[in-house]
């Protein structure tokens, strides 16, 4: 994800959390406010994205709905809990896969510091082997400094990368 647009997501989520009041309201109320904010500063962006799950060539089931969807790149998962869980980062990993998009964001309206709630992860099958181990995470792109990795996603492609 180029830094440029990470950044505004990034601040977005922040004007947000702040013009709302922090933490205390419902999941669906800061995805429609994020959504809201990134068109407001002309960031291409589509809410509950319904992507298919495939098995064996038939679509089982109901679809998976993709909390935001930004320039066709960056999946947001949106939280609004205290606590960060495995679970979210399981679900992103997930979504990244089965939709074949390069990054994804956990940003959790929870925690009191929005930024403290910020995580980025990278779709696994969009990370050049070759060059992880001088720093680049994903093709032509660096990690950003003083970043490093902070965990690998639990049983999961992709890895964390500090807000």
């Amino acid at each position: 994800m180029e830094e440029t647009l990470y950044q505004q997501i990034h601040d977005a989520a922040v004007e947000v959390h702040h013009s709302l009041g922090g933490p205390g309201l419902l999941e669906s109320i800061y995805e429609s406010a994020l959504s809201h904010e990134l068109s407001l500063r002309k960031i291409s962006n589509q809410r509950q994205l319904p992507i298919p799950v495939i098995y064996k060539n038939i679509s089982v089931r109901d679809p998976l709905y993709l909390d935001i969807l930004v320039e066709d790149s960056v999946i947001i998962e949106v939280k609004a809990t205290g606590k960060d869980y495995p679970y979210y980062h399981a679900q992103l990993s997930t979504y990244l896969r089965l939709a074949n998009i390069p990054f994804g964001l956990i940003i959790n309206f929870g925690k009191a510091d929005v930024k403290e709630g910020i995580y980025r992860m990278v779709n696994q099958k969009f990370v050049n082997p070759a060059l992880k181990e001088r720093g680049v995470i994903w093709k032509g792109l660096r990690t950003p400094p003083k970043c490093g990795f902070k965990l690998p996603c639990p049983k999961g492609p992709g890895f964390l990368l500090p807000g």
